[in-house]
């Protein structure tokens, strides 16, 4: 099954309705991998559509917003960048990313650092993190004066 064959059930299965703009989004987030703006977003459904305007910045923020509130999206918002957005799917696929403060490089937190850290986190405070899809903001090892 494609891409964009699975987007409708996806939605249904999360008490959304199937409209043609959130399957435009989901779709385009899907085939995109990874994080990207919403101006990327627009860009990928006008080409698919071959339709320059085909859909409002409006909309895709706010199906995002949407998809983001119910866990099918997660989005980085870091400082003097534009918010970048990508398919996380719900939990199955949560995820953390280092998110490089001076250039803007990104690096997979392999899952296994962070299963101790919620642990002791819970441990600490009783409060049990459900982190879910998480930016840590720092400097790489790159751009970290030494």
């Amino acid at each position: 099954m494609s891409c964009t064959n699975e987007t409708a059930p996806i939605l249904r299965a999360a008490g959304l309705r199937s409209t043609i703009a959130r399957n435009a989004v989901v779709a385009a987030l899907r085939h995109a991998r990874g994080h990207r703006s919403v101006d990327d977003i627009i860009r990928r459904i006008e080409g698919d559509m071959a339709m320059p305007g085909a859909i409002a910045a409006s909309t895709v923020y706010r199906t995002l917003e949407t998809l983001e509130g119910i866990g099918l999206v997660g989005s980085v918002r870091l400082p003097k960048s534009a918010v970048t957005f990508e398919w996380v799917g719900g939990a199955a696929d949560a995820h953390s990313h280092l998110v490089c403060d001076r250039c803007g490089g990104e690096q997979l937190l392999p899952a296994d650092v962070m299963e101790p850290l919620m642990r002791d986190i819970e441990e600490r405070t009783s409060f049990r993190p459900a982190p879910g899809h998480l930016a840590i903001r720092g400097e790489c090892e790159h751009c970290r004066p030494d």
